[in-house]
Order: structure tokens, then sequence, then C-alpha cells
């Protein structure tokens, strides 16, 4: 199945790409002679009108055949029929090469359009963490929150919510928010703006609002106080309450506020981490889950619950790792990284990876002491997917909080759901590829980076586990990335004859067909010296 997919995918891109050339030449009356899928030897073919319609048998490549619009004759300098490429006006030439890559860009719309519009559910716009000293905190938004209108607007989902907060940065936002099924009085919002890092490597960045707020939420994994009612009861660190007599539970926040509020025992069932026999307590790989059962009563006196979540508590430190060297133990707190606190785990994590090689400072509290720690993670060189080289950073630090995210709901709004959807993740990826390609002509990305056939063949086998929304993904990302590459000003490639196009045009007269000839002789060089390389890293990242 996997040279199917990889015939499938490859041919897809291809024929919509020269389908693209195809449809503006006959648009503008050229006369196609020949239109090809695949090089070499042909398969099969048949002619219709004018045209004869091929199969090659090697599917690295295609094209269109037109009548006068061969580089390396002077056909464009003869007397040639009236559907003659060469007879037609520059900017008709112009837009049949341009057509081809404008096409590449076109075919993901309706992929992602189609796989979006799919999607019957969505995350409902719930707050499940945020930074305690965030906007939303600040504005008096709570974990648990559901927010259900946007200035008078009606929203269901957490798409509509992220959507809003993006693109109002700076600007005031009125929220219509439920608690605990209640209205609240209408909250005045407005985010911050903050720099979104999209690829560290590359640069890429955009500024985007931001509330500090998250979906998934975190799951009743606590630190206890000594000498609370948590430690009396018998509780313990890293113990996971799941139920409150016989009410299941499964966030921190509402089980919090549960047990505030007891005043007669009540049982807990709890999950409590213990080694596995033979093994190394410290080693958290080795460790299981002990159920049982402890019970809680909050007594007049006793003052606070005694219980904290672990999210940010450091549970273990990989020897040798920049974090040990720094002094950071299992225990801390991370309450801050310069200064600033956030709403979740992976959230600091995100932000330490987007800074590879910085320096930062963790605001970390020990036994009731807040203490600042400077450091620089380490960045090592690892074989990511496809055993592709990249770069990532060693932090070295884990913790044993859990996270889950709330059902999903019912997605009202399909279709604007998938029109937004559609639009945002195919800018997205055009921004991503460009700056990829920019990264390799500007030495930020090395040429290691470059695949070919076989990766596409590798990333085409995948479908089986994958599938098919996998396989129309990938489809629509290498779509953008063959129209942009084609747009590159090589002579052979588009967007080299675009180029030799804008200098005729300069000159108000066509090049010499000596000077066309040595383009393509120089473009048809750097190509092949380009599959050599790209083939070479195609077979060090399979075989090596």
């Amino acid at each position: 199945m996997s040279i199917i997919y990889f015939v499938l995918m490859l041919g897809g891109l291809i024929f919509f790409h020269e389908f693209g050339h195809f449809l503006i030449a006959r648009l503008f009356g050229v006369r196609v002679l020949e239109f090809s899928i695949g090089f070499g030897p042909k398969i099969g073919a048949f002619e219709r009108g004018h045209t004869t319609y091929r199969i090659g048998l090697l599917p690295l490549g295609g094209y269109v055949k037109m009548l006068g619009a061969d580089p390396l004759n002077d056909a464009a300098e003869e007397v040639a029929p009236p559907d003659s490429f060469a007879r037609k006006p520059l900017w008709q030439r112009s837009l049949i090469v341009l057509a081809g890559p404008v096409f590449n860009f076109i075919l993901p719309l309706p992929i992602f359009f189609l796989l979006f519009l799919s999607e019957g559910l969505v995350p409902p716009a719930t707050i499940g963490t945020m930074a305690p000293d965030g906007v939303a905190a600040r504005a008096g938004l709570m974990p648990g929150d559901a927010v259900r209108s946007i200035d008078g607007d009606e929203i269901h989902g957490w798409w509509q919510l992220e959507r809003a907060v993006s693109g109002s940065g700076g600007k005031p936002l009125t929220l219509g928010v439920e608690r605990d099924g209640a209205a609240l009085p209408p909250i005045t919002i407005t985010p911050d703006v903050v720099t979104d890092i999209i690829a560290p490597e590359l640069g890429l960045t955009r500024d985007v609002g931001r509330i500090q707020i998250e979906l998934g939420y975190r799951r009743p994994v606590v630190m206890v106080a000594p000498g609370s009612a948590a430690a009396a009861a018998g509780l313990q660190s890293w113990d996971e309450i799941v139920a409150i007599g016989s009410t299941p539970v499964d966030r921190y926040t509402s089980v919090l506020k549960t047990l505030a509020g007891l005043t007669e025992p009540t049982p807990l069932r709890v999950l409590r981490r213990v080694p596995m026999a033979g093994m190394n307590a410290e080693v958290a790989e080795f460790e299981t889950r002990q159920a049982l059962t402890v019970s809680f009563t909050l007594k007049a006196g006793d003052g606070t619950v005694g219980l904290s979540s672990s999210e940010f508590v450091i549970a273990d430190v990989a020897p040798d790792s920049a974090a040990a060297k720094a002094g950071l133990a299992a225990g801390d707190e991370i309450i801050a990284i310069d200064g600033m606190k956030k709403s979740s785990w992976g959230v600091l994590l995100n932000e330490i990876r987007s800074r590879p090689g910085e320096r930062c400072t963790l605001t970390v509290r020990r036994h009731g002491e807040d203490r600042a720690v400077q450091l620089t993670f380490d960045v090592r060189e690892e074989k990511g997917e496809f055993n592709t080289d990249s770069k990532e950073v060693v932090i070295g630090l884990s913790q044993r909080s859990g996270y889950a995210a709330p059902e999903p709901v019912e997605n009202q709004s399909r279709l604007s759901f998938a029109a937004i959807r559609t639009w945002t993740e195919t800018t997205r990826v055009f921004a991503l590829t460009a700056a990829s390609l920019a990264g390799l002509f500007t030495g930020k990305l090395g040429i290691k980076s470059m695949g070919g056939p076989i990766f596409i063949y590798e990333v085409a086998s995948r479908t089986d586990s994958e599938g098919w929304n996998y396989f129309f993904t990938v489809m629509a990302w290498l779509s953008i990335s063959l129209g942009l590459i084609n747009l590159v000003p090589i002579p052979v490639l588009d967007g080299g004859h675009l180029l030799l196009f804008l200098m005729e045009g300069i000159r108000r007269r066509p090049l010499s067909l000596r000077t066309r000839q040595i383009a393509f002789y120089i473009g048809f060089s750097f190509i092949a010296v380009l599959m050599v390389l790209v083939f070479r890293n195609d077979i060090m990242r399979a075989y090596f």
C-alpha cells in the first residue's frame, strides 16, 4: 500500500500543478501538444483534440508541452501560428506560467475546508487553567468559568474564544460568563499584546492577544502542607484525589472548594504513587499507583485545607543537566520565568523551548522562601521524526501533575468554523513554508533539512497507521511547498520563466536565443546538483 499512497500523493500534487498551466493555456487559446504526469517511458497515453495525455514511468514531475514554448529554439522569433505560446502577449504568457504555483496554493483550501467541516464536535469555551496574575485572573475570571458570549455575540466553542482574543490585543472585549450554572455580570477584559514565537529557529513571530488561560484543567494531584487538616487525614504529597464520598472528581479547583466546605468526616478516594518492588523509589517510571481511602474533616480552628496543586512543583531533576547544576531540586516550586507566571507547566516548557540558548531567570519557592535561579538550558542535536536532524532544548525537569480536557460539545457553526480554520491554517502553513525556504537561502536552515521523493514516500507510507486525514493534511502542506519552490527565480522552474519575462518586459523585446539557452543550462545544472543533494539527504535519513 505504501507505493500506492506515494503515487496518489505525488501524482495528485503534480496533476494539480500541471492542470493549472493547462487550463490557463487553453483559456488563452494556446495549443497544448502534450499533458504528462511523470517522466520517462510512457505507461499509457491517449489523444484528444490536439493534445496527447500521457502517464510517465517516473512519477517525479510532469509537464505541459505547448506549441512555441520551447526556450531552446528560436520559434519565438519566427512567425508562429496564432495558437502558439510565443504569439501570446507577455501578460498572458506570465499568467500561464504563474498558474501552476497558484493552483498549488489553491489546492489546500478545499482539502482543509472538507477536513474541518467534518469536525462535528469541538472543545467548549470553558476555562481550564489560568496564570495567577494574568489578564483573566485580574478581570475576575476563574477556572471552570464558561464563556457564553463575546461583545454580545453568542459563542459555543473554544475556537471562537481563542480567535476573538488573539485578534483583539490591546482592545477591550465584553464577555458573558457563567459560573456554576449562573450568569455573572458582563466582564470587560483587554487582552495583552504578546509576541507568539511560531518558529524560533527561523525568527518567525506574530503579535497576538492573550489573556493567559488554557482549555485543559489540572487534575487534583496535590501537595500537602505539614500540620494541616489534609495531613491529619493521612493525605500525602503527590496523591491524586479521585472521589469525595461517592462522587468522582477530576478538577483540582472543584476539589479544593468542596473540601473547604466539609464539616463531617468524609471518605476521600485517592491514588498514591508507590515504587514497584525491587525498583529505585526515586525513578518515576518505575512507580505504580495504589488506591486507598482516607477520612477527611475540616474542624473549627483548622484554618485552610492545606492542599496546593503539584503542577509547578519539580518532581525530578536530571543529573548533570543545567537545572541540576544551577541548584534546582525535587520539591522546588517554579513561581515564574523572567518575572512572568505561566498558566500551566506546558506553557512554561514551551517558553523555555522557544528560546534555545538564551539565559533565563526562574523564580523558585523552597521551604516558603523565594529565590532567583539563573541558568541557560542545554541544547543538543537529536534525530527527530523520519530521522531528521533537529535541535532540542534539554530541560531536565519533570513534574507529576495531571491534566484533562472537558468533554467536547456540538459544533453549532460548522461552516464558519471550517472557513475560518481553513484560512488560518493555510496562511500559517504558507508562512512557515516561506520562512523555511528563505532560511535555506539565508543559512538559518541547512541543506540537510530538505527532503525529496524518498522522504515523501516515507511520509505517505504512514497513511495506513495515521488515516486519510493525515494523508490529505500532508498533501496540503506539500502542495504549498511545491508552489513556493516553483516560484524560486531559477531558470527551468516557473519562477525562472517569470524572471525572463520580467527582463523581456523591461527590455521591450524578447531575450536572445543564446541568452535563453545559457539561462536554461545554468538552471538545469543547479537543479541537478540540488536533486543529488536531496537524494543524498533522503538516503542518509532513511538508512543511516
